[in-house]
Order: C-alpha cells, then sequence, then structure tokens
C-alpha cells in the first residue's frame, strides 16, 4: 500500500452485497395475498413475481414506507404542517427479497418508456400551447401528468405496505405462485 492519499481504494474480496447471503427469515406469515412480516424480513431466495430461484446476487433490499390513510385529509388541511405529520407518523420496514433479472428488466423497461412517452407529452403540450391549440394543451397536459403518477408507482418497485400494526407489516406485491409456495412450508 502507498502513501498516496488520491490512490483509489484496493478491489474488494467479499461479494457485492452483504445481504446476498443471508438466509430467508423464519416469521414470515401468509394473509390473504400479503405477506406479513417484521421489520427487517429476509424473504427466500425466489423471484417475488415468477417463484423461480434467483441467483443471491438478484437480492434487493428495499425501505418501505406507511402512512395512516388520515394523513391524507391533514395533508389537504394543514399543508405546512404535513412534513412534521409525515415524519412523527410514518412507520419504516426493511425487507430484502429476490427479483429475477427478467423481472426487474420488464419493470425498468415499462419505467423507461412511460419516461418517453412523458417527455413527448410534454414537448406536445409546450407546442400545443405556444399554437394556441388550447384543447389539445389540455389534453396533453392531463396525459403528462398521468404519465407523471405512473412513473412514479412503477419505479418505487413492485412491494408495498398496504396495513401496519403492532410493528409487523402486510407487504403486496407478490405473485400468486410465490404466496402458495410460501404456505405450503419452507423454500
Amino acid at each position: 500500500m502507498s502513501n498516496n492519499p488520491f490512490q483509489s481504494p484496493l478491489e474488494q474480496t467479499h461479494p457485492p452485497t452483504a445481504i446476498a447471503d443471508k438466509p430467508a427469515t423464519n416469521d414470515i406469515q401468509v394473509d390473504g395475498n400479503c405477506l406479513v412480516v417484521k421489520p427487517g424480513a429476509v424473504l427466500p431466495n425466489r423471484c417475488i413475481r415468477t417463484n423461480e430461484p434467483t441467483p443471491p446476487q438478484d437480492r434487493r433490499r428495499q425501505t418501505l414506507y406507511w402512512l395512516p390513510v388520515w394523513l391524507v385529509v391533514v395533508a389537504v388541511l394543514t399543508l405546512p404542517l404535513l412534513p412534521i405529520v409525515y415524519f412523527g407518523t410514518r412507520k419504516v420496514c426493511t425487507i430484502t427479497y429476490s427479483e429475477s433479472r427478467k423481472s426487474r428488466a420488464r419493470r425498468h423497461a415499462f419505467v423507461v418508456h412511460a419516461i418517453l412517452v412523458g417527455i413527448g407529452l410534454f414537448l406536445g403540450m409546450l407546442i400545443s400551447t405556444s399554437h394556441g391549440m388550447w384543447n389539445a394543451s389540455v389534453v396533453t397536459t392531463v396525459g403528462f401528468l398521468f404519465t407523471l403518477i405512473v412513473t412514479a408507482f412503477a419505479a418505487r418497485g413492485p412491494l408495498k405496505i398496504t396495513r401496519h400494526n403492532n410493528n409487523r407489516f402486510w407487504i403486496n406485491g407478490f405473485s400468486s405462485e410465490y404466496i402458495s409456495a410460501l404456505e405450503s412450508g419452507p423454500l
């Protein structure tokens, strides 16, 4: 090792992600089409969409947030207090899951296409407004806003929290094959 402070670090010998070798958590329950887990849960090394075995490199750690429904009412009524209420009431669950490269690539391709459609609608909105075509401007503006919402939901990942109770989270977004396999026993 040299004394050069600008030298790039030496190559690491450990695997690229520390989560790749963690075993699945035993405390996973199935409730309908949701999994009930505690924060820090590690799901089996199978794709959550196809239930196919996945290599350890395809493990992902995602932090999910849950907010009470009444927060929407608070947001409308007291917009200046929203950040305080949001950070004070949200619940956090970190979960480790596997998603096959094919499934992840399909989701990423959808997000890229949605972004391209959004750019096209935005340009259409600018052009139609500058030419005084107000009907087209309204249509492209609504389409652009809809595309923004769809892209935001698609880009956040496949899983979402649907309920929280007593430090347990009900998480949705798994294929029926994955849920059935978990119900039938350990994977």
